[in-house]
């Protein structure tokens, strides 16, 4: 009998091991099959035509949206339909039971404990729904703040910008926690509330019971034994029908964080539809729009073949008309005529290129081994020129290398004085870009030696320009520096002034002169005005050397003689990057504006 019975334990014990997995099994696979489905429905309207770039401007974090919210729906989910798939069939059977052994009374007290317990639950969720919506959206936001430092990060260590980074990452970080705080408290509401009603089951079931035995309902002839297996049989049945509705109680965190991702993803999913409908709309009246062009061309040319004369000729100048303006026809190339005018000017400038390289990756050294200047600049008698205007950079047999061992230059030596503009050009990947970062001490495969002032003293701008983090005017000026406090003493005259200097008085009011109201200048502005604001900003810095790797590149040639003037009215000695092609190599600019060109 043991025997039989051990077996016997062990086999439920087995089937139930197996239920269970198997169970949770098919909970996370439902959760795999709903992500792969709706994730590639989502991708694929998502770059379908241009719903990429309109999308940015009508949701926020359209991209979270898709990779994680997503994912936290479609597992949300999973976990709900394993304990909703079986409930129904546990209700129904114990509620079967329940009804048996005792009366409609206990059935109906535990209906109506499940109604009333899943009102109440309901009014936590709620505002705990839009707490997740809310969080992820600013969890979202959070996140891009990193993005955004993780793809300047060139940028912005050139700028020496971690101080300004380091305060937008807080004050991106402090309504994600004051939001989460919120939730915390809401959820700790939800759990009290979800457990309270888990002990209020368990003594609804003992309520239940205590009025059927003490009221007399029960038959006269039991025996104190039939009455005690009767309470204990009815009590399990009643404790467990109330567990069947309890244990859907318990997702009310789940059901709390799936109604948040929900309204998300179902936000993402309508808008997709209704920019995807947009487009059929504009498609068919385009359809239309060409078929009644084609129409009317038809009818033109038909006109045109009756105006042919009787010996075979016909207006040549109406049919060439007719070609010139027909919409949606190829012209053949050779009919369209070249534009005429000179060819444009290419400096050959010198070059250099080595086979093999002369550093290897055990002989690099970083660059931080050169020596800085002092803080004054109180430089010997040796370290001025015969204008005696004193040494500001100093770079001797710099040698630089690329990771792949390619020698980029080698031996490059030269001088930069107080005052001087030096123009550094070469074709793209000669090195010019990685000598910028060499000089900032951002390239370790270098040897050599390096002079250059303390960091405070020295400006560089990268290639790239960047806008800064803050979304104020003020911010935006004055980067890399941290904004100053509400009251702060500033020359507000003087920064108009640099704005006009290099041709950004619209900026201003564009923000009807309020420095401090928020826009989006990373999406206002474009290179050539977020070249021209980096100019502005090394005149506000007024460093004792900028460094500057191609600043003018996308402001126009007149235009960017002009910055270097204003450079040069400054009195900020410069080294300046450039293509070899560019406007700046003519002979008539390097040798107006730069005391030194070097050709890499």
């Amino acid at each position: 009998m043991f025997v039989k019975t051990t077996v016997a334990s062990f086999a439920l014990y087995t089937c139930n091991t197996i239920i269970k997995s198997t169970g949770q099994w098919l909970s996370e696979l439902l959760a795999y099959s709903w992500r792969s489905k709706l994730t590639t429905l989502l991708q694929q309207q998502y770059c379908s035509k241009e719903n990429v770039y309109w999308l940015f401007d009508k949701l926020d974090n359209p991209d979270q949206r898709i990779a994680q919210d997503t994912n936290i729906f479609c597992n949300a989910l999973g976990s709900i339909a394993k304990v909703i798939a079986a409930a129904p069939f546990q209700v129904m059977y114990y509620t079967y039971w329940t009804y048996q052994i005792t009366t409609g009374y206990v059935v109906l007290a535990v209906y109506a404990f499940f109604l009333i317990s899943l009102m109440l639950e309901s009014l936590i969720i709620r505002p705990i729904a839009r707490l997740v919506f809310e969080q992820e959206r600013k969890e979202g936001d959070f996140r891009f703040a990193h993005m955004r430092l993780r793809s300047f990060l060139t940028e912005i260590t050139l700028y020496r910008a971690g101080a300004a980074e380091r305060i937008h990452l807080d004050h991106a970080l402090q309504p994600v926690l004051a939001n989460q705080l919120r939730l915390v408290m809401w959820r700790w509401l939800l759990s009290a509330c979800t457990t309270g009603l888990e002990y209020a089951g368990a003594l609804l079931n003992y309520s239940c019971l205590g009025l059927v035995v003490f009221t007399g309902n029960l038959p006269a002839d039991m025996d104190s034994g039939q009455r005690a297996r009767w309470v204990s049989n009815a009590s399990f049945a009643t404790l467990t029908l109330i567990y069947s509705f309890t244990q859907m109680l318990d997702l009310a965190s789940q059901f709390s964080t799936l109604a948040g991702v929900t309204f998300r993803v179902g936000q993402l999913l309508q808008e997709l539809d209704r920019l995807e409908g947009q487009a059929e709309t504009n498609n068919i009246c385009t359809s239309a729009a060409t078929a009644a062009v084609a129409k009317e061309e038809d009818q033109d040319e038909q006109a045109t073949l009756l105006s042919i004369t009787a010996d075979g000729s016909h207006n040549s100048s109406r049919t060439q008309q007719q070609l010139a303006s027909s919409s949606g026809r190829s012209v053949p190339r050779s009919s369209l005529q070249q534009p005429t005018g000179s060819p444009s000017q290419h400096a050959q400038m010198q070059s250099c290129s080595y086979e093999e390289p002369a550093l290897s990756s055990g002989d690099s050294q970083l660059v931080s081994d050169s020596a800085a200047l002092p803080d004054q600049l109180q430089l010997s008698q040796h370290d001025c020129d015969k204008q005696g205007r004193q040494l500001v950079a100093a770079v001797h047999d710099f040698s630089c290398q690329r990771p792949d061992g390619k020698l980029l230059f080698q031996n490059l030596s030269f001088e930069v004085h107080q005052g001087d503009m030096v123009l550094v050009t070469g074709a793209s990947g000669c090195g010019k870009s990685t000598l910028v970062c060499a000089l900032a001490q951002l390239w370790p495969l270098c040897q050599g030696q390096c002079q250059m002032p303390v960091q405070d003293q020295v400006m560089f701008l990268p290639q790239r320009p960047v806008a800064a983090p803050g979304n104020t005017l003020l911010e935006q000026l004055i980067y890399p520096a941290v904004m100053p406090e509400e009251g702060s003493a500033l020359d507000l005259q003087h920064l108009a002034l640099l704005l006009q200097q290099v041709g950004l008085t619209e900026l201003l009011q564009r923000v009807q002169e309020n420095w401090r109201l928020s826009q989006n200048w990373q999406g206002m502005l474009s290179p050539g005005e977020l070249q021209r604001l980096s100019i502005a900003r090394v005149l506000y810095h007024h460093p004792l050397l900028a460094v500057m790797d191609e600043p003018v590149s996308a402001v126009g040639t007149s235009a960017g003689i002009d910055m270097l003037k204003l450079l040069q009215h400054h009195s900020i000695t410069t080294i300046v990057t450039g293509q070899a092609d560019s406007p700046l190599t003519h002979n008539n600019v390097s040798e107006t504006f730069f005391a030194l060109v070097i050709s890499l």
